[in-house]
């Protein structure tokens, strides 16, 4: 088939998919599904997808628009979620062009670049162990964040921030060899998770519900946990969360309302670990393209959302729980 023409999904109310054609400087380039493509639209420039080759013998056009840019140097999207969005285009009856933008967070719609900012992490290096904390007398931010580190272990930048640990004196506790700085990648599952958990003694129906969940890994089953409040649901799906974690395989947790989202990413993270993160509107565009980034990349074990985030491409992704299911707020009552 020519690499002339290419069919492009457009985020306008209409079902049709609209041909372009190729700059002789894109035509080697091979464009794979789910690819973002800059085309002009009437006197609009827009950010559409690209789906096929275009079959010139279909088309009764004499001429044809070139597209302006291919953003991405590969699809940001997997088959399984591509597959996805056209079987709820065919289900809803909802244009694909319209559908397939809700997979990508909001720079991403726009046209920015998929670039992901690493977060940092800091950790109690053997020197900073030992130290005697006498000898930061006279830096007492200094010996606040040693103290912090090495009572809560290793934590990221922000969280750090949070307790009035600044930047500068993390870099000064760097140049002194006290700390370590780490990266996403390299930051260990939080230890203390099993404490945590382990502690709890399980009942007998709990201990049944965890085995009937953690048999069925790899099959795609749907459990039901149902229970009155304070009946230990929760502690359920966490085990199951853990013992996934352990092997190296990712959570997505999706909660009814943003409100929910601070106290939930809270307690995961205080069970987890730093490589947990939460998605949701009430963040701004550079948080939530990280986070969908850092998912896409494996560097988050558990993703804590509301709806919307379903759509994330998570690398290693073991399971999904809908926190509050029967809450309507999970139903998208607009478009699809």
């Amino acid at each position: 088939m020519s690499k002339d023409l290419i069919d492009v999904l457009v985020p306008i109310p209409l079902l049709e998919r609209f041909s372009y054609k190729l700059p002789d400087e894109l035509k080697k380039k091979n464009l794979e599904r789910g690819m973002r493509i800059k085309i002009p639209f009437g006197n609009r420039l827009l950010v559409g997808i690209f789906w096929n080759y275009s079959d010139p013998s279909r088309n009764n056009r004499s001429s044809y628009k070139f597209i302006k840019e291919v953003i991405d140097e590969n699809s940001l999207l997997d088959k399984k979620l591509l597959n996805l969005a056209e079987w709820s285009s065919h289900y809803y009856h909802y244009p694909l062009g319209e559908v397939i933008t809700y997979f990508f967070p909001p720079s991403l719609r726009k046209g920015k670049k998929a670039k992901f900012k690493e977060s940092i992490f800091w950790k109690v290096s053997k020197k900073g162990d030992f130290i005697d904390l006498s000898g930061l007398g006279r830096a007492p931010n200094q010996r606040k964040g040693l103290e912090l580190l090495r009572e809560k272990g290793d934590l990221s930048q922000h969280s750090l921030k949070a307790y009035g640990v600044s930047r500068v004196t993390l870099n000064n506790l760097h140049n002194k060899g006290l700390v370590k700085r780490l990266s996403l990648e390299q930051f260990p599952v939080n230890s203390s998770l099993n404490q945590n958990l382990d502690e709890k003694k399980l009942t007998l129906e709990q201990k049944e519900a965890l085995q009937s969940v953690l048999r069925a890994k790899g099959d795609n089953k749907i459990f039901l946990l149902n229970g009155v409040t304070g009946s230990g649901k929760t502690e359920v799906y966490l085990r199951c969360i853990k013992e996934l974690v352990q092997q190296g395989k990712q959570a997505l947790v999706l909660i009814p309302e943003i409100g929910l989202a601070p106290q939930a990413e809270n307690r995961f993270k205080e069970l987890f670990g730093d490589r947990v993160a939460s998605f949701h509107s009430a963040k701004n565009e550079r948080e939530r393209l990280d986070v969908w980034l850092g998912a896409k990349k494996g560097l988050y074990d558990i993703v804590i959302g509301t709806r919307s985030s379903v759509f994330i491409p998570m690398k290693k992704l073991g399971m999904i729980v809908v926190d509050e299911e029967h809450d309507t707020s999970f139903k998208q009552v607009e478009r699809f």
